[in-house]
């Protein structure tokens, strides 16, 4: 992955949900890489972030195909699980979407994706309440779920600053969640106006 292009497309991401008012922040490997190494992660392959479902504005969509982004996939649908992969450039951004869940909020995530039955394993990840602060990295102020240590410790456990070579992105977070359910996905790089169509089921 090119890390200059992948900073700027999460540069350009950010700068379109501030503008929507979209509450978002830093998620995952790309949060883990800034906040471990100030850097992402040399061996990742794509970049992460997190937003408040109920805050999401559906034209956010309309203004990032605007700037070149492809969506190139979406899982679950906008109500609960959703999840967004735009593409630009050839560098992938997920966009989880979080939802609160009784004393805690969560995201899901897919893997063992079967292309017979275009349906994929759905796997949520449970946190704390998330307050959303911000710091520096690499010249850029970044939005960032704090207290960070926490959030990085719930998803990573309290060795999240070791590296390990062992990980598996989708089963060794500590807070995952077997849904045992499998959800069906889009295939690949449905048309904006489908995906817009989700939001309006919705309303």
């Amino acid at each position: 992955m090119n890390r200059k292009q992948a900073l700027r497309n999460l540069q350009d991401i950010a700068m379109v949900l501030e503008a929507r008012d979209v509450q978002f922040w830093l998620t995952d490997g790309t949060l883990l890489g800034l906040v471990r190494d100030n850097h992402l992660l040399p061996h990742d392959t794509d970049t992460d972030m997190g937003l408040w479902s109920d805050s999401f504005d559906p034209d956010v969509l309309i203004d990032l195909v605007n700037r070149g982004f492809i969506i190139e996939r979406f899982f679950g649908v906008p109500a609960d699980g959703f999840e967004i992969t735009l593409k630009r450039k050839s560098i992938h951004t997920d966009l989880f979407f979080f939802y609160s869940f009784e004393a805690c909020v969560y995201h899901s995530a897919y893997f063992r994706l079967d292309p017979r039955h275009g349906d994929a394993e759905r796997l949520d990840y449970r946190y704390r309440t998330i307050n959303i602060g911000t710091r520096s990295f690499r010249g850029q102020v970044w939005n960032v779920p704090e207290p960070v240590e926490f959030y990085l410790e719930q998803k990573y456990g309290c060795d999240w600053r070791s590296k390990r070579v062992d990980w598996d992105y989708a089963l060794s977070p500590p807070n995952v969640v077997h849904t045992g359910q499998r959800i069906a996905y889009s295939s690949s790089s449905p048309s904006l106006q489908q995906v817009l169509s989700l939001f309006d089921k919705t309303e």
